[in-house]
Formats: structure tokens, C-alpha cells, sequence
């Protein structure tokens, strides 16, 4: 599947309400909800208004997974960007109808290649110990494990463990 990214933008509101609200339940049951606030299109508006600053003043980069023929199939966060260790995390999400198409392993590849631009020297990931095709695409795309973080976030009500990845810049 050919597949693009692009940095988000206002313009992206509905199709980016449209795309989350498809696939609510299934971003609710894998990686936790977001607050009924989020959808609407005053929802996304601010979040995508508070994402633009934050890439604004370099401390993330929001992308969006496109297909060839324009539709959004995912996101790719870099959040939490560090100029003192040139450090980030990067997260990601694809849509259930997109999931097993190697979606999620082009598109992080696809992101890592624009960090390496940013002279980023590590990003930092985590996966959920259950999740072991987001466990596969991480290490498809040269992250290592390093150790599991233990309740390290709550999705459906209950505790969930992760393995925290890295990547290293070469």
C-alpha cells in the first residue's frame, strides 16, 4: 500500500473528526479514549490547535497517515521532543480497516526517516505486552525492548503493562 505522511493542519478537522469517530470503539479498547469532548469538531479544532503549538515550538510532530487516494488511515505522534538528549516518543494509531496491511510498519519507518532529519539521536515507544503486533512493528523497524513498565497506563478499566522501546539513531 503506498502511504504518505503529512504534518497536521486545521484544514484536517473533519476528516480527522470522521476518522477518530469511525474508529472510536477501536482505539477505546486498544489504547484508551480520549473524553467525549474530543469528538466534536470544536474537539478536534483544539486538539489540533494545541498540536500546531506544540509543533510550533518544536516539541512534537503530528503527522497523518494518508493513502494514495487521500484518505486518513492513521497518525504518527513524536511527542515530547528533548534538545538537551535529543530524545522523543513516538506513537502511532491506524485504523481498525487499515490494521495488518503493514500500514503501521511504513508509516513508522516513513516518520523515522524524517526524525533522522531533525537530528534526533533516540526515540522512545512503548507497546502493550498483549499487543504484539504493535510489539512487531517496533521491532520490524529496529527498536529494541528494554524493560516492561509495570500498570503503565489504564484502557477499558484496567491496568495495562507495557515494554518500553528504543531507537537509536545511527
Amino acid at each position: 500500500m503506498d502511504i504518505s505522511l503529512r504534518i497536521l493542519t486545521k484544514a484536517d478537522a473533519k476528516a480527522l473528526l470522521d476518522f477518530e469517530t469511525v474508529n472510536r470503539y477501536w482505539f477505546e479498547h486498544q489504547i484508551g479514549g480520549r473524553g467525549e469532548g474530543f469528538y466534536s469538531l470544536g474537539g478536534v479544532q483544539e486538539h489540533i490547535a494545541l498540536f500546531m503549538l506544540e509543533h510550533k515550538i518544536k516539541k512534537m510532530f503530528p503527522f497523518l497517515i494518508f493513502c494514495s487516494e487521500g484518505s486518513i488511515l492513521g497518525r504518527v505522534n513524536i511527542t515530547n521532543i528533548d534538545s538537551v538528549t535529543n530524545s522523543a516518543e513516538v506513537g502511532y494509531r491506524v485504523g481498525e480497516s487499515h490494521t495488518g496491511k503493514g500500514v503501521a510498519k511504513t508509516a513508522l519507518k516513513k516518520a523515522i526517516e524524517e526524525m533522522s532529519k531533525q537530528g534526533l539521536s533516540k526515540l522512545i515507544a512503548f507497546a502493550s505486552t498483549a499487543n504484539l503486533a504493535s510489539q512487531a512493528v517496533l521491532t520490524k523497524n529496529g527498536f529494541k525492548p528494554m524493560d516492561t513498565i509495570y500498570k503503565y497506563a489504564v484502557v477499558d478499566g484496567k491496568d495495562i503493562d507495557c515494554i518500553r522501546f528504543e531507537y537509536e539513531f545511527k
